[in-house]
C-alpha cells in the first residue's frame, strides 16, 4: 500500500520572494533606526557645542569683570571724569601705542605699587575684525599685562598688545542697544558694549550661535525667543576700590 506524504506550507520553508521581502523590510527598519540614531547624536553634539559656547562667553565676561573689580578708574583718567573708552585712551596718551585696535570699549586703570613705587596698570578692551586665526566676524581683545594664576599682576613684565579674549562675536550692533541711563556713558560696537556709571559697569556680549559659524547669516537681536538670535550674556559689576 502506497502512502503519499502531504507537504504543508509550514514545512516547506520560505520562498525566495519571501526572503527578499523580509530582507528588504529589515534594511528599511535598519535604515530608519540608523537615521534616527544619527539625528539624536547630532542633536546631542549641537547641544553640547551650544552649552560650551555659552560657557566660553560667560568665562570671558567673568574675566573682564575681574579686571573691573580691581580698577581705580573706569573709562576715565586722572584728568577726566567718566567718558567714552576711546576718549579716555586718547587722554592717557596710550591710544597710539596699543597696537592695531578696533573700537575701544573699556579703559581701566589699576593703581598699586611696584617694588615700593607707585604703579598704574592700564588695561584696554577693544572689539575688532577677525584676523583669520580666530572665528569671525569680530573678536574681543585685551591690552595689558597677563595676570598670574592668583590674579596678581607682575609689574615688571611687558604689556601684551593684542590678547584675544573671545571670538565669534556678532558684527552688527546689538539690537536694541543696551540701556544706559544718564549719567552712564555707553561705549562699544557690534556685540560688545559697556555702560559705565561711576564704579558700576553693565557689560553685554553677543556671540554668534554655533549653527551660524559656517554661514554668513547672523542676527544681533538679543530679544529672548527670537529665531537665530545670538547668545547674549549680560552682567553688572562694580569696582571694589572706587568710591
Amino acid at each position: 500500500m502506497k502512502t503519499h506524504r502531504i507537504w504543508h506550507k509550514s514545512e516547506a520553508g520560505l520562498t525566495l520572494i519571501e526572503l527578499l521581502l523580509a530582507a528588504t523590510l529589515f534594511l528599511i527598519i535598519l535604515s530608519i533606526a540608523g537615521t534616527g540614531l544619527i539625528v539624536i547624536i547630532n542633536a546631542n553634539k549641537r547641544a553640547e557645542a551650544e552649552t560650551m559656547r555659552r560657557v566660553t562667553l560667560n568665562r570671558a565676561l567673568n574675566f573682564i569683570a575681574d579686571d573691573i573689580r580691581m580698577a581705580s578708574r573706569i573709562n576715565s583718567t586722572s584728568t577726566t571724569g567718566t567718558t567714552t573708552a576711546t576718549t579716555a585712551a586718547i587722554n592717557s596718551g596710550l591710544y597710539g601705542s596699543i597696537g592695531s585696535n578696533g573700537t575701544i570699549v573699556l579703559y581701566l586703570e589699576i593703581l598699586g605699587t611696584c617694588v615700593g613705587y607707585p604703579f598704574t596698570e592700564t588695561i584696554i578692551y577693544d572689539i575688532r575684525g577677525n584676523t583669520g586665526t580666530w572665528l569671525g566676524p569680530l573678536v574681543i581683545n585685551r591690552y595689558g599685562r597677563i595676570p598670574k594664576h592668583d590674579g596678581s599682576i607682575d609689574c615688571l613684565s611687558s604689556p601684551q598688545p593684542s590678547i584675544a579674549v573671545v571670538d565669534a562675536i556678532v558684527s552688527n550692533n546689538i539690537n536694541p542697544l543696551p540701556t544706559c541711563n544718564p549719567p552712564g556713558v555707553l561705549s562699544g560696537a557690534g556685540g560688545f558694549y559697556a555702560c559705565v556709571n561711576g564704579a558700576k559697569v553693565d557689560l553685554t556680549i553677543a556671540g554668534r550661535p554655533v549653527q551660524h559659524w559656517l554661514s554668513n547669516s547672523q542676527s544681533s537681536d538679543c530679544t529672548p525667543g527670537t529665531p537665530g538670535s545670538p547668545y547674549c550674556v549680560v552682567t553688572t559689576v562694580s569696582s571694589r576700590v572706587m568710591h
